[in-house]
């Protein structure tokens, strides 16, 4: 290990080395190009060109000198610009152009008529291609949404699909967060208390990455949060600005959400803080019945089900970045706090009562230190460590002699990881550019379960991962480009070794502004959660359990997809995804003793084939709406699951529409729905009710943009969680779920300042035992 350890530390010093002897040649952002009359080819002079990102943002002017010439200068390197020409005399010229120092020669065509009054409509788009990622247009997809941060944005973007608290990316089993290019994967109730502090109008436009290259470093698809004004970092004014909001929800009990979110800017000097404060009580229920047979008996089991969860956490958030020409250090820290966690959960069925309280603490730290010079050179680190102590009390009492068990254990968890990285890129002649990196973790993870009857389980974790990676990139014409990455990647994980090559692929070819073509192939390893692989055996109540899996291993997932998108609009994705060694959490009835039992295990293989549709529409000039559909042939297989096996297909569809219409839109009254219904949904053994999902929202804006007010109804229907049913061979149970998604949520939002956000660091916890 220590050789391995060294070999990288070698490869990571000689790479940045190297990328500093290349500084001198970095590229200049600046463009020039010369404005021509297409039949004579003449100068022209007095031409207006204008410069935008894809989405239309507006980059800047400039004007063609007496020789026809123009040049510009970018505030950071793009890969692609639209370009419009303006001029009196010539038809206007718009046209998506490669980003290169010489843009050649424009050609304008003479005008051959005139008009008298002339309107010009120009509609955002809203979705492209960006680099091989779909990019939606969050000013156009949002207009007029009365969301109010950016978790609940996500949940309304085409490909995204919320079924009660819980995201999923359409078309792809693993996501990540990331915000501004940085991933962060991490579990999803961190990913709500981060995002829920975000106000949404900050944000520009959002990334789906379903094939992301090997410098995120994750092997999982990428949905990217592009903030607005990320890039101006240089800004000579300074810019002292804010948000304070409280959010009051009420689903059965009341819960509170408050953030605070500061920044602090001065030439080239950046210091954003962010603290968010949570109260929660939830509650929900659930009813459970069983026909369970084994060794030649029945035993009919129906259990009601009352859970509670209080819990307060604080989470703080503090940011530094310094500017200096083309160089950018960053700094951040982030703390993660959850003092008082209470769950109780009350099950009754005719033989037994069990009352099953948890009571504990949780503790996180993190920070990180970044070099960045342009798009050369990207070096960093970052530590983190996690911290968990509590008791479980699981008290047990018969129904019928009244006699009782108690069961009290103590539990805590620690866990230090660190990491180091680097990200090198070169831009070659005739449109070839070359990347590599590598990247080195290593974690621990300690834990501790003792109570006075058993034995204490004290168990330590050592995890390593290496990885190398090199991408080539090249760009044959104005219409078609390509990139293909090869990435190495070493783990070591109690005592098993694995070595894996995950080979991507990417294809992007774009003829004209209405038609955009991308193919793509990736591979990656998913890994299992570290409380997955521990030899624990937890009681949830007198009939339920949870028992770990030392034997699970990862599984390999490999995709391939082709996405189509039309008049920058409507969008057609077909995929396929195969996955060998599949891992997922599930029930069964054991074959030796009363007891239903959850565990994690490898099935053969499960495989999707489906396909994505976006149709977005206007219904008036104050009415838009976007529709979504998924229809995927689910194929699961498990040749030894227990003491069963099986081999399902079934098709599933998905539908969703969200609306967003301005009712008084000169007092900044807005109202949304949103809807979705599923058809179909299949889980290894399980067989899932039709799920559907209504919500309604209301959106008030002052005339100043200073307060916002923002009143929501979710889950109206209260069938946004789907029933369980299990009727496959002799696996005989229902379980019925009622979680806290019904409710009335109220939002006060406050900017002062001319409030901009930066982004918030999440840290990833996906495997920590939270």
């Amino acid at each position: 290990m220590s050789k391995l350890y060294k070999m990288l530390m070698l490869f990571i010093c000689m790479s940045t080395l190297f990328s500093f002897t290349q500084v001198v040649i970095a590229q200049n952002y600046s463009v020039k190009g010369i404005v021509l009359e297409q039949k004579t080819k003449s100068p022209i002079d007095n031409a207006a060109i204008v410069f935008r990102t894809v989405d239309s943002t507006f980059l800047g002017t400039t004007i063609s000198d007496s020789k026809g010439e123009f040049s510009f200068n970018l505030s950071k390197k793009m890969d692609k610009l639209l370009l419009q020409i303006h001029h009196l005399n010539y038809k206007n010229y718009t046209k998506l152009v490669y980003v290169q120092k010489n843009l050649g020669e424009l050609f304008l065509e003479s005008k051959e008529q005139y008009l008298e009054d002339v309107v010009v409509k120009n509609s955002r788009p809203i979705v492209e291609i960006i680099d091989g990622n779909l990019r939606y247009s969050i000013q156009t997809l949002m207009k007029n949404s009365s969301v109010s941060n950016a978790y609940d944005m996500l949940s309304k973007l085409p490909g995204i699909m919320k079924i009660g608290d819980k995201l999923s990316l359409i078309g792809s089993q693993k996501y990540i967060i990331a915000i501004n290019g940085k991933p962060m994967s991490l579990e999803m109730t961190q990913v709500r208390q981060i995002l829920q502090g975000l106000p949404s109008d900050q944000v520009q436009a959002v990334d789906i990455l379903y094939n992301a290259p090997p410098q995120y470093r994750i092997n999982a698809s990428v949905i990217n949060i592009i903030l607005k004004n990320s890039d101006n970092r240089q800004a000579e004014e300074t810019i002292f600005q804010g948000n304070v909001s409280s959010t009051l929800s009420y689903n059965r009990n009341f819960s509170n959400n408050s953030g605070l979110s500061l920044n602090y800017k001065k030439k080239g000097f950046n210091v954003s803080a962010f603290y968010n404060y949570q109260d929660q009580n939830n509650v929900s229920l659930s009813n459970l019945y069983s026909k369970h047979k084994n060794l030649n008996n029945e035993l009919e089991i129906n259990q009601n089900t009352d859970i509670q969860v209080l819990r307060k956490s604080h989470n703080a958030y503090v940011d530094m970045s310094y500017t200096r020409g083309k160089s950018i250090i960053e700094a951040d820290y982030t703390l993660q706090l959850s003092p008082s966690i209470s769950k109780t959960a009350n099950s009754t069925n005719k033989f037994k009562t069990s009352f099953n309280k948890k009571n504990y603490q949780t503790i996180l730290h993190n920070a990180e230190l970044i070099y960045k010079y342009t798009d050369l050179l990207t070096i960093g680190g970052d530590i983190t460590t996690y911290y968990d102590k509590g008791q479980q009390n699981l008290l047990i009492q018969s129904s019928e002699d009244k006699s009782k068990s108690d069961e009290i254990y103590d539990f805590q968890q620690k866990v230090l990881s660190y990491k180091l990285f680097t990200d090198i890129n070169h831009s070659l002649k005739n449109n070839w550019n070359i990347g590599y990196g590598a990247s080195f973790m290593y974690s621990q993870d300690y834990n501790l379960r003792s109570n006075k009857i058993e034995n204490d389980i004290d168990t330590i974790s050592n995890e390593t991962l290496a990885t190398v990676y090199v991408k080539v990139a090249k760009r044959f014409s104005q219409s078609l480009s390509c990139d293909i990455s090869l990435s190495g990647e070493y783990s070591y994980f109690n005592k098993e070794k694995h070595f894996n090559l995950f080979p991507k692929f990417n294809l992007s070819y774009i003829p004209n502004m209405n038609h955009m073509v991308q193919l793509s192939f990736q591979s990656d390893k998913i890994y299992p959660a570290f409380w997955e692989k521990k030899p624990y055996v937890i009681n949830i109540d007198s009939y339920m359990q949870k028992i770990g899996n030392p034997l699970l291993i990862p599984y390999n997932e490999y995709t391939a997809r082709i996405n189509y998108i039309l008049k920058r609009k409507y969008v057609i994705s077909t995929y396929y995804t195969a996955q060998a060694h599949y891992f997922i959490q599930q029930a069964y009835q054991s074959d030796t003793k009363h007891r239903l039992i959850f565990q994690s295990q490898n099935w053969d293989y499960q495989r999707l084939l489906g396909v994505l549709g976006v149709i977005p529409f206007n219904i008036t000039d104050r009415i838009h709406s976007t529709f979504t559909s998924n229809v995927f042939l689910t194929h699961v297989k498990h040749t030894k699951f227990h003491a069963l096996s099986f081999n399902r297909k079934k098709i599933t569809a998905y539908f969703a529409l969200n609306t967003t219409a301005a009712l008084v839109k000169k007092h900044n009254l807005y109202f949304d729905i949103s809807a979705f219904y599923m058809l179909n949904p299949i889980q290894g053994i399980y067989d899932l009710s039709n799920p559907f999902g209504l919500d309604l929202g209301l959106k008030w804006s002052s005339p100043n943009k200073k307060f916002d007010l923002v009143l929501k109804c979710t889950d109206i229907t209260r069938t946004e969680t789907p029933k369980i049913k299990v009727h496959y061979q002799n696996q005989y149970f229902d379980m019925t779920n009622y979680e806290d998604t019904r409710g009335v949520i109220l939002t006060l939002k406050y900017n002062f300042g001319n409030y901009k956000s930066k982004k918030n660091k999440n840290i990833d916890t996906s495997r920590f035992g939270l």
